[in-house]
């Protein structure tokens, strides 16, 4: 027997055998030699897939949402252009542009609220969206009011008014004095003139009436024959009477010194007081 032969031939059959083997398995799995197809990045549609369309619901709030911000931006626009008005015409713009935002504001506010009573169905986003808008059209309806009252003033500008005049009155350098003694009357005049200086208890002394600006001050002796208790003292500024009181003492009467012009000056002073200190006048007198 030839050994070389029948080796020879032994390895032609093995070697056939594994090309007829692996042919097999090539064609039975031909995706593990395929090129891979390319894969759509994530969030992107693929080929024959179709979009979402939002929900009529999703759409309403989304109007009323842009709807809402332009009315807020228009009524910002509107407040700024009433505090920069320099002129009627300027102001007068600014409130009617005003106006225009509290109308739009008043018609979404209405077709919002029609939603929100038929948006049982909806998501609670959409409600919450469309609320959110109700809220920003009423937030700028109460700016388009604000530049209202700020642009009217300067659409009719009224002059300033008069100041009131301050109220007069009447007081003494003494609320007790005894007979024979000294007491001088001072009065302030908001308006008018200061005259009819009157008591029963009182001798007045012409000589010593004297002003400065809108005061007026005299001096007198209580008389020695006054009964003891209260008495009135009165003057006038203008047409206006003025009245107050004081007290006649009943201890022994002193010697009756004439007042001097110089002393009543003297000892006289009006000084400004506040209304608590002075029982509702901005003015009060004292006597030092």
């Amino acid at each position: 027997m030839n050994w070389g032969l029948t080796v020879k031939r032994s390895l032609s059959v093995v070697r056939s055998a594994a090309l007829i083997g692996l042919t097999v398995a090539l064609l039975a799995t031909p995706a593990a030699i395929a090129v891979a197809a390319p894969v759509a990045p994530a969030g992107t549609a693929q080929e024959g897939t179709t979009q979402v369309e939002p929900t009529p619901g999703e759409k309403a709030a989304k109007e009323f949402e842009d709807a809402s911000i332009a009315i807020a931006a228009a009524a910002k626009a509107a407040k700024d252009a009433a505090v920069a008005a320099k002129t009627p015409a300027e102001a007068t713009a600014a409130k009617d542009a005003a106006l225009k935002v509290k109308a739009d504001a008043a018609k979404l506010n209405t077709a919002i609220n029609a939603f929100l009573d038929n948006a049982g169905a909806e998501t609670h986003e959409v409600r919450i969206k469309a609320l959110q808008a109700l809220e920003r059209a009423r937030t700028a309806a109460g700016v388009a009011d604000e530049a209202i009252a700020i642009a009217e003033p300067k659409i009719n500008p009224q002059p300033d008014p008069e100041p009131e005049p301050e109220p007069s009155l009447i007081f003494v350098s003494a609320d007790e004095a005894r007979r024979g003694e000294f007491i001088a009357v001072g009065v302030f005049c908001g308006e008018g003139e200061a005259g009819n200086f009157h008591s029963d208890a009182i001798t007045f002394d012409t000589s010593t009436l004297f002003r400065e600006d809108q005061a007026w001050g005299i001096g007198g002796n209580v008389k020695s024959d006054a009964t003891p208790g209260t008495h009135s003292v009165t003057a006038t500024c203008g047409d206006e009477k003025l009245t107050t009181s004081f007290k006649v003492l009943a201890d022994p009467a002193v010697q009756a010194t004439p007042p001097k012009a110089d002393d009543v000056r003297r000892k006289t002073v009006i000084r400004p007081k506040g209304r608590i200190e002075t029982g509702g006048g901005a003015t009060a007198g004292q006597f030092v």
